[in-house]
């Protein structure tokens, strides 16, 4: 079984410091159709449950699960650039290839 956590205090790394948004007077944080809610559904909606098979379980456990940390940047235009699994070398690469694919928005 793959558990899918997503935290509800999503977390954009601020690149742009207060003053500069100051100066930047179009300055608008990304936000995802939906806000928090509507990320949360994009994420359970599409990742694939089946992939749970690749989480070690050597304990026999009910559950397990393992999460992806992801980092990505958002354009003005909203496409998605710089995708990356910070925690890559923990994963199954079947896992990670899979939340490359969730974040990208690639059936």
């Amino acid at each position: 079984m793959l558990a899918v956590v997503v935290g509800t205090g999503l977390r954009a790394q601020k690149q742009v410091n207060d003053s500069s948004k100051q100066m930047h007077k179009g300055y608008k944080e990304s936000v995802f159709p939906g806000g928090k809610e509507g990320w949360i559904n994009y994420v359970q909606s599409n990742v694939n449950g089946a992939l749970g098979k690749y989480i070690p379980n050597p304990q026999g456990l009910q559950k397990v699960q393992q999460s992806a940390y992801v980092t990505f940047k958002i354009g003005a235009d909203g496409s998605i650039t710089d995708v990356e699994v910070t925690n890559a070398t923990e994963l199954n690469p079947k896992l990670v290839e899979e939340a490359l694919r969730v974040i990208k928005g690639k059936s």
